[in-house]
């Protein structure tokens, strides 16, 4: 590696002789610029104070824990333009200034006319940098605020610059209980009601708020922001639903898999094997077998659409679950975690039947796993459900 030196007579302006001696080349990144015009000017020492912290901040923000929790937009080279533009966005606010948003260079040129107008001075402007830092490490490391706010920006329920506006102003227990209101969700029907075509929105935003109440409350983890948002998600059907209406190919795939699993007894087996035999699959005896099937690992008849059967899982986990009995799917999601694969804890006890009073038949979802699913998230949602009249 080599390093061009330029020793500048006392006189010059570094920032100028930079700018010009890197005209035509590759452009400087906004935050490049914005350490130029706050370096600008001040002792050396300073310069150092600033570089040092500026650095730190860089560093923490590069962690996908600490920056997931905060935002899911991307910032592909230097984080910390992330607060640069959250406090652009308050002094944009404050003085009306005509600085288009949605630029590339929009702090900066932000930044700029707030010097140039006096309107701000340099270190004030690192100072507010500082002060949002400072805001979010606390945030970060604070268990309770960490997942309630984690769950608020991951969720697009509340902005960050509204939450650190309410954690300046209140005090602990206001700012907890601020930060609970802007959590809750309001819906149209009860809880229990919820229904699966009817309300998937719904019941996705209360399932993803149901997993992470849950690994609060647990102590020992952490909701990992960060892997949730490299997921797709989507709603699984603890039991499975009716495949009476799937197209051919797919009740082959699914035969197949049934004629693999170790819960599905011998005789139920060779009438499987004379199934995929025809070709097309005979629908009625399709039809019945499944019926057969499905009604030996469900004691009962039960709506399967309602939230009490219906589970947080990534688009890729659940697809590979497809229409597969509830044994298959509760050992293939066991595999999936000992994979090292994110379950959110939430779901994962609800097939290791966790909050089921008496869980000895781990073959079968029946109605008490049901209601015992049902007591859990009412309990942990009841306070965030809020219905619109």
């Amino acid at each position: 590696m080599r390093f061009i030196w330029y020793e500048l007579p006392p006189h010059e302006d570094e920032i100028k002789v930079f700018t010009r001696l890197n005209i035509g080349k590759i452009p400087l990144s906004n935050s490049e610029l914005i350490k130029a015009i706050v370096l600008q000017g001040l002792p050396k020492n300073e310069q150092f104070e600033i570089v040092s912290e500026w650095d730190y901040i860089e560093k923490n923000l590069q962690d996908d824990r600490f920056f997931a929790f905060l935002t899911t937009k991307e910032y592909k080279n230097t984080r910390i333009d992330f607060i640069f533009d959250l406090v652009a966005k308050k002094y944009k606010k404050q003085y009306n200034i005509d600085v288009k948003e949605g630029d590339e260079r929009f702090s900066f040129y932000l930044f700029e006319r707030l010097l140039k107008e006096g309107l701000r001075k340099k270190e004030e402007l690192w100072d507010e940098v500082k002060k949002y830092f400072r805001i979010f490490e606390e945030l970060f490391y604070q268990n309770t605020y960490y997942h309630y706010v984690g769950y608020l920006t991951n969720s697009n329920s509340a902005s960050l610059p509204k939450i650190v506006d309410r954690f300046e102003k209140q005090d602990k227990n206001q700012f907890k209980k601020e930060l609970e209101k802007m959590m809750e969700i309001r819906l149209k029907v009860p809880l229990e009601d919820l229904e699966y075509n009817a309300h998937p929105k719904e019941i996705q935003k209360a399932l993803f708020l149901f997993n992470v109440l849950i690994t609060l409350d647990s102590g020992y983890a952490r909701y990992p922001f960060d892997l949730h948002m490299k997921e797709q998600w989507s709603l699984e059907h603890i039991h499975a639903k009716n495949s009476e209406e799937m197209p051919d190919k797919y009740k082959k795939k699914l035969l197949q898999e049934q004629l693999r699993s170790q819960y599905i007894d011998d005789s139920l087996k060779r009438r499987i094997q004379e199934l995929l035999v025809h070709d097309p699959i005979d629908r009625n005896a399709f039809n019945t077998i499944e019926q057969e099937i499905y009604q030996k690992f469900a004691d009962e008849e039960e709506e399967i659409d309602t939230i009490d059967n219906l589970a947080l899982l990534s688009q890729a986990d659940n697809a590979s679950l497809n229409n597969a009995i509830f044994p298959e799917k509760r050992a293939r999601i066991k595999k999936r975690d000992k994979e090292g694969r994110f379950i959110p804890l939430g779901t994962k006890n609800v097939f290791m039947k966790y909050y089921s009073d008496e869980a000895g038949d781990f073959l079968i979802w029946n109605k008490k796993d049901r209601q015992a699913y049902k007591r859990v998230l009412q309990e942990k949602l009841g306070p965030f459900i809020k219905e619109k009249r």
